[in-house]
């Protein structure tokens, strides 16, 4: 039995979740890829394991983060296998923004994407692909949620600037990536850079 483990866990996530609902001895845990959903990785049992990885959202998960299938496992005579700790979930701070398909966009005033963003239609597009709703304008974006120190900042978090005309989104590393104007692209910038010519005026926790 522990052979076959082994082998689907070799072969494809779909049998291991199939095997370990039908009552595996053996727990399984999973590393969240790029493109990866819980129905996708659990199509049987994703919401027991929503509720097993304790998640605050059932449709956001993180690169890197490790699922557990939430299978017990008693020991068993034939597998020789002792209960399984639980996974280990990764902190929300490490949250990943999918800044890769809007990188290099034109600023277009009013554009609501994904071909053309303005800063605020970008950092609402953002959040938006993690899981969140956000206000759609600069001014409503400011307002969201809780403001939080910049110490506090976690990835997807907003950063505020200009009096609340611009806003941009924290990508972790002292960056953010923003649609600054139409002479330039969306990009990534050092926040310290940025903050020259664009007075931060505060930062906005977004879930969390």
């Amino acid at each position: 039995m522990k052979r076959t483990i082994k082998a689907i866990l070799i072969g494809g996530t779909l049998a291991v979740a199939l095997f370990a609902t039908a009552g595996s001895a053996e727990a399984a845990a999973f590393t969240v890829r790029s493109g990866d959903t819980l129905s996708k990785l659990f199509p049987h049992n994703w919401q027991s394991v929503c509720a097993h990885n304790a998640l605050p959202n059932c449709n956001l998960i993180y690169v890197g983060q490790v699922l557990g299938d939430g299978a017990g496992a008693s020991t068993s005579a034939v597998a020789g296998v002792s209960t399984s700790q639980p996974a280990q979930v990764a902190p929300a701070g490490n949250r990943f923004v999918p800044t890769g398909s809007v990188l290099g966009k034109p600023y277009v005033y009013g554009a609501n994407g994904p071909y053309a963003f303005d800063c605020s239609s970008l950092t609402q597009y953002l959040a938006g692909q993690m899981g969140y709703s956000i206000p759609r304008n600069s001014y409503g974006q400011a307002a969201y949620g809780r403001s939080i120190g910049r110490g506090e900042l976690w990835p997807g978090d907003l950063v505020i600037m200009n009096g609340a005309g611009h806003v941009g989104m924290f990508i972790g590393g002292n960056q953010i990536v923003h649609a600054l104007n139409p002479a330039q692209d969306v990009q990534v910038q050092d926040m310290d850079y940025v903050f020259q010519w664009n007075p931060v005026l505060g930062y906005r926790a977004v879930g969390h």
